[in-house]
């Protein structure tokens, strides 16, 4: 019989307190000698304190499931898994920095579904002064790998009455000062609507890293740094 997490959940605390209550009354009514009243009172000490301690540990074992990831659609509580409906890609050959940056980002549908309204969560910068916005597909073929269109927008009131938009390169450096990596990787979180369907449905996550020791994007190593950001989520 399969019985909802939620309800484990309340099983387990009933459970919980059944025991501790049991343990309690337990040690509570043993008659104790007035000599070995302290030892006594040491001995409830230490009870309590293991059981606090066994509480955590199964309170860990049943929230590590259901960390909290957030993005621009809301919290989402749940694993961060990478996207088994999406690739990310990025392409460019002249440097971040450069005048002629020419980084693009491309996104393939790995179903043999077409795929309607696929939109990726906005991002921004680390130190929050700009943000990278893409656009909608509105739909895309099975196996297809589409261009995503995307626009650079500053987040600084000056900038914004002023007409004036980040670049990359700004996006990427708008970063705390030492002891920054150089790999600063940014999560995207997808969402989309079957063809038979209005229902939005969760396309999990990518993510894509700005190098900035070569001055490049890249999405290779991805899959990685979302399991050992989840692994840090659930220590």
């Amino acid at each position: 019989m399969n019985i909802s997490k939620r309800w484990k959940e309340y099983a387990v605390g009933v459970i919980i307190g059944i025991l501790g209550n049991a343990g309690w009354a337990l040690i509570r009514d043993i008659p104790v000698p007035p000599v070995h009243v302290f030892t006594a009172s040491l001995i409830r000490g230490l009870f309590f304190i293991a059981f606090a301690l066994m509480c955590i540990f199964i309170g860990r074992k049943f929230g590590a499931s259901t960390t909290t990831a957030s993005n621009a659609f809301g919290l989402v509580s749940r694993k961060v898994p990478l996207s088994t409906i999406f690739v990310l890609e990025v392409s460019g050959s002249q440097p971040l920095d450069s005048a002629n940056c020419d980084w693009r980002f491309f996104l393939t549908n790995c179903t043999n579904r077409m795929l309607r309204h696929v939109e990726l969560s906005n991002v921004k910068s680390d130190l929050g002064a700009s943000e990278l916005a893409f656009r909608e597909i509105p739909v895309i073929k099975p196996g297809e790998k589409m261009q995503l269109f995307y626009e650079l927008r500053s987040r600084r009131m000056t900038d914004r009455n002023a007409g004036r938009r980040p670049t990359l390169w700004e996006f990427a450096t708008d970063i705390t000062g030492e002891g920054r990596s150089s790999y600063i990787w940014y999560t995207i979180h997808v969402q989309y609507r079957e063809v038979e369907s209005e229902a939005i449905r969760d396309g999990d996550f990518v993510a894509v890293c700005f190098d900035l020791a070569e001055r490049k994007m890249k999405t290779e190593e991805a899959e990685h740094y979302l399991n050992e950001r989840f692994r840090t989520w659930e220590l």
